[in-house]
């Protein structure tokens, strides 16, 4: 991956997000044991991706000031947090858990 340029890294990625969201979409649609299967490996997917991405980008930003990555990482933290009140609050409400995802 040392000689590929950020862009067309960055683009997979996305691709691969894009693909992960849309097997964990569809796997709420069925109530078969295939679904949950299919919602772990796009969950998976999704993993590798937030990993790889976090990486590509780091050693994008490495051409840009040291102060503008500190500002770059900002809030990260409780974005997981947020997620999963979000989430519950929705879900406390009895809301179909297919239009949660969304």
């Amino acid at each position: 991956m040392l000689n590929i340029p950020h862009k067309k890294k960055i683009l997979v990625l996305i691709i691969l997000s894009g693909i992960s969201y849309l097997i964990i979409g569809l796997s709420g649609l069925t109530s078969e044991k295939w679904g949950f299967y299919n919602a772990i490996l796009g969950t998976l997917v999704m993993g590798v991706c937030q990993a790889l991405g976090e990486a590509v980008m780091l050693g994008f930003l490495k051409a840009f000031p040291s102060n503008f990555v500190g500002m770059f990482s900002s809030g990260t933290g409780m974005a997981g947090f947020f997620g999963a009140v979000y989430v519950l609050g929705m879900t406390s409400f009895e809301i179909n858990p297919v239009y949660v995802k969304l």
